[in-house]
């Protein structure tokens, strides 16, 4: 082996090995890619499960206060059993 042929061969392995840690690096790339938006991903339904959970007590609250007017005095016309009644369907809809 010549000494130009030497100087080649070293150059394709130094090549080979540039390729191999390029590999490594592209893998841990994808794979920190993939845990982070899964991190991301949980925390985000984290967050709206939470909020979720924070706006139908809200709106169970409001649905309760409305209910009480209706328990506490009884509606004597047609459109306040009506109203009585789509708070009620509410109500159950909502499992409050």
């Amino acid at each position: 082996m010549t000494n130009g042929e030497a100087r080649k061969a070293a150059t394709l392995a130094e090549a080979g090995r540039r390729v191999e840690a390029r590999r490594v690096r592209v893998w841990y790339v994808v794979l920190m890619g993939f845990l982070g938006m899964t991190l991301g991903l949980s925390l985000a339904f984290a967050y709206i499960s939470q909020t979720g959970r924070e706006a139908r007590k809200a709106t169970c609250a409001v649905v309760d206060a409305n209910q009480e007017v209706y328990r506490e005095t009884p509606p004597t016309t047609e459109t306040g059993r009506n109203a009585a009644e789509a708070w009620n369907n509410l109500a159950k809809a909502l499992g409050c």
